[in-house]
């Protein structure tokens, strides 16, 4: 009998953990981003941090980030109907925050697919010979609430990356 429940309780346990690590598969969670940045910050070779930061990017373009708050204040009920519908026709949070990728020369480049997918052209030219050096920065004041994560800093070497950056702005803003 001690056999018995002792295996009912394995199995399930088994299936508790299992379940969260499906959620977790679904879900960007601060701490999952926190070791990230620990990881790069440990690496030594700008190509294997530039080639962790690609593979980041694509990984984290399925993940929603939080939206900033919406305020009510003045509305009428109607008014805060409507805005309520809006709010709830957009898609669910997935995470609960992202790291901002950024791409420095004359001008900061925010590099997230969520928000541009035709960034993903650029990320490819995430190497060494187009960038000069990764920083990390967990002091993200410069970028708001929304880079609470953290963020990354990658230095462009050369203007190649920044003309094929403003070429694929041009683009995006004639539409």
């Amino acid at each position: 009998m001690k056999t018995y429940t002792f295996s009912i309780i394995l199995v399930f346990t088994s299936l508790l953990s299992f379940a969260q690590n499906q959620v977790s598969e679904n879900y960007l969670s601060r701490e999952e981003n926190e070791t990230w940045l620990m990881n790069l910050e440990e690496s030594q070779d700008l190509e294997t941090k530039l080639n962790a930061i690609q593979k980041k990017i694509v990984d984290d373009a399925q993940f929603i980030a939080p939206r900033p708050g919406v305020s009510y204040t003045g509305l009428s009920k109607e008014a805060r109907e409507r805005l309520n519908a809006v709010q709830d026709s957009l898609p669910k949070v997935t995470a609960a925050c992202k790291i901002f990728f950024v791409l420095n020369s004359d001008d900061m480049y925010l590099l997230d697919l969520e928000k541009n997918s035709k960034y993903k052209a650029l990320i490819k030219m995430l190497d060494s010979e187009h960038i000069d050096s990764v920083i990390v920065l967990k002091d993200t004041a410069l970028f708001g609430t929304q880079a609470s994560c953290g963020a990354v800093l990658m230095k462009i070497k050369n203007d190649e990356l920044t003309t094929a950056l403003k070429k694929l702005n041009t683009q995006t803003t004639k539409k």
